[in-house]
Parts: C-alpha cells; sequence; structure tokens
C-alpha cells in the first residue's frame, strides 16, 4: 500500500474530490508527498442523470500536476 486519503462525492455525482498522501519507503524513515484530485464528469451535469455513463475529466496535483480523461460506469 503506498496511498492513503480521502473521497468526497457530490450528491449528483457531478464532481468529487479526493485528498491524501502518496507514501515512499525508506529504510529508516517515510515521506508523505501530498496526493490531491479534481475529476469532473460533464454529461452528468448537463442531463442531470447520476447513473448514466459518463467520461471524467481529472487533475491530479503530487510532486507536479498531471491530467487525464478516464470511463466511469456507475452500479
Amino acid at each position: 500500500m503506498n496511498r492513503v486519503g480521502l473521497t468526497y462525492v457530490n450528491k449528483n455525482n457531478t464532481y468529487s474530490i479526493m485528498g491524501g498522501a502518496f507514501l515512499q519507503s525508506y529504510y529508516d524513515h517515510v515521506d508523505m508527498i501530498p496526493d490531491v484530485w479534481v475529476k469532473i464528469y460533464p454529461i452528468r451535469m448537463i442531463t442531470k442523470d447520476k447513473k448514466s455513463i459518463d467520461f471524467s475529466l481529472g487533475v491530479n496535483y503530487s510532486n507536479g500536476f498531471r491530467y487525464g480523461v478516464g470511463l466511469s460506469i456507475p452500479y
């Protein structure tokens, strides 16, 4: 296990915010690096249907910014 954190998803399931830490283990200590994600689900924002299949747009900060696109399939 190398990450710990919490996730908040709004009640309409249109965005989520995740915050935590990436843990780097060494022989004599552990470094904790901040790890923050923000994701939005544009189709759900437009249609107001929180159970629809959607794609997600995400931005991550942990030792620099990263971004990506994903598929969100509710169950």
